[in-house]
C-alpha cells in the first residue's frame, strides 16, 4: 500500500508516518508511506492508493481534491487521532476507506 501523508510544515508528520507503519507491521501489513508538504501535492500523489490529510490542512481538502486523480480517496485525519499519534487507528480507519473505495471514488473521506 503506498500512502501520501500531507501536512503544512512536516514537523509531527514523521512521527505520524512511523506510528503507522508501526500498527501495519503489527498485522503483517505492508506500508509505504511518504510525507509531503501542500505545495508538492500533484507530483507527490502519483501512483498512491491514498492521501492523508493532517488536520491542520483541512481547509485545503476541496483544492486537494481538484489536483489529485479522482480515484485516490482522500483521508482527514482527526485531530484527537493526530494529536495522540494514534497510528493505529489511523490505519485501521485509513483501510475502510481504502475497502469501500470502488463505491465512493472521488469522496473526501473523515
Amino acid at each position: 500500500m503506498d500512502v501520501l501523508l500531507v501536512c503544512q510544515a512536516g514537523m509531527s508528520t514523521t512521527i505520524m508516518c512511523k506510528k503507522i507503519q508501526e500498527a501495519a507491521a503489527k498485522i503483517n501489513g505492508h506500508i509505504n508511506i511518504v510525507a509531503a508538504g501542500l505545495e508538492s501535492i500533484p507530483k507527490s500523489a502519483e501512483n498512491k492508493d491514498i492521501v492523508l490529510l493532517a488536520p491542520q490542512v483541512k481547509y485545503a481538502a476541496q483544492n486537494i481534491r481538484k489536483e489529485v486523480d479522482p480515484a485516490i480517496p482522500i483521508m482527514i485525519i482527526s485531530p484527537e487521532d493526530y494529536g495522540l499519534m494514534k497510528g493505529d487507528a489511523v490505519y485501521k480507519k485509513m483501510k475502510k476507506v481504502l475497502e469501500s473505495k470502488a463505491g465512493e471514488k472521488g469522496q473526501t473521506q473523515k
